[in-house]
This record gives structure tokens, sequence and C-alpha cells, in this order.
């Protein structure tokens, strides 16, 4: 049980960290590929931050509730697929 708690974590901390990282990095490529300018990335920026700033005020409860494990797979299913048009791997 500890062991795939700790793999669940690390897993999860992967998923929801890179991206975040990674957007600046993959956004000159990507915003070619959808014809958007290059100052959407501040509006990106803007809604992660303000999606990060509700689930650090909610995860609280829903951890209470749910107990620990339970938060972690839900951001991470809906992270793109790789694959999908949105996903940052493509190009």
């Amino acid at each position: 049980m500890r062991r795939s708690f700790v793999v669940l974590t690390l897993a999860s901390f992967v998923a929801l960290g890179v991206p975040d990282g990674m957007i600046g990095t993959a956004w000159p490529s990507m915003r070619q590929t959808i014809g958007a300018p290059i100052g959407d990335l501040g509006l990106i920026l803007l809604a992660a931050t303000a999606g990060a700033a509700v689930v650090s005020a909610c995860v609280g409860a829903l951890i209470r509730r749910l107990g620990v494990p339970a938060p972690y797979p839900g951001p991470a299913a809906l992270w793109p697929q790789p694959g999908s048009r949105w996903h940052p791997g493509c190009g």
C-alpha cells in the first residue's frame, strides 16, 4: 500500500508539474500549429494560475472527504492525451 501511494504521488507530480513548465518552451511552435498569436500565452497562463488558485482553495475539503490518494488521478485524467491536437508533445 505504501509503495503504490508513493508511485501514485510521483506520477501525479510529473503529470501536473511538467506541462506547466513546458508550455512556455513549447508555445512558439504550438501557436504556429493552431494559428494563435504569441500574446495568447498570457491568457493561457492566467487561466492556469486562476485554476491552480481555485484547486488550492478546494482540495483540503476534498481530501478530508475522500482521503489523500483520491484527488490525484482526476487532474491527470483531464490533461490532453498524447496524440490529441492539444497535447504539448504534438507538433
